[in-house]
Parts: C-alpha cells; sequence; structure tokens
C-alpha cells in the first residue's frame, strides 16, 4: 500500500511533461510503434541505462532502512 508520500510523487509524475517526453524518447529508441505500451522491464532497462550515463552528477543519499519487507 503506498503512503501519501508516495501517492503524491506518483500524481507529480503522472503530470510531468517531462517524463512523458522521455517515455516517448524511449518509445523511438527502443523501434515501438505510438499505440505500443512501453512495459515495466524497458522502463527500469531505460532508467539503468541513464543512471550509468550520468553516474557522476548526483549526490549520495543515506541508505534508507525499511522495517518491513515482504516478498
Amino acid at each position: 500500500m503506498l503512503n501519501n508520500r508516495e501517492k503524491k510523487e506518483l500524481r507529480a509524475a503522472a503530470k510531468s511533461i517531462k517524463l512523458r517526453k522521455d517515455f516517448e524518447r524511449l518509445k523511438t529508441a527502443s523501434n515501438h510503434s505510438a499505440n505500443q505500451p512501453v512495459d515495466l522491464d524497458q522502463f527500469v532497462k531505460f532508467l539503468s541505462d541513464a543512471s550509468r550515463a550520468f553516474a557522476g552528477m548526483s549526490s549520495p543519499r543515506p541508505l534508507v532502512p525499511y522495517t518491513r519487507v515482504l516478498l
């Protein structure tokens, strides 16, 4: 279940024009037609590739302790 902060972040991402443009670039780069949705595996690969490309640009963040993890 998502908490209020996570819901707010997802709503903001859904409204983001920049994120929509990123998805359009992803579709173009992976030769998808405009009618085909981008699946989760492609999105994760895109994020992984982007994080490698910009690895030195972000500041390190502290580890988030998880008190309850369900598999």
